[in-house]
């Protein structure tokens, strides 16, 4: 890179020209709440229950 001239040349974030696809927003049909939670392995409730994976020694 050092052996070409690159004065005039813009530098990039991308190599390929990338934009954000955006589309509209529609409600759809949901799983409801049974059908989304009929295979979790643990749950509370309503609720995903997952395992802790922080703690409350930060002080803050």
């Amino acid at each position: 890179m050092n052996e070409l001239d690159t004065e005039n040349v813009e530098p990039l974030a991308h190599c390929l020209p990338v934009s954000n696809v955006f589309r509209e927003d529609s409600v759809k049909e949901s799983l409801g709440t049974e059908n989304t939670l009929a295979n979790a392995p643990q749950r509370d409730g309503e609720f995903f229950k997952v395992p802790k994976i922080l703690d409350d020694s930060s002080g803050a």
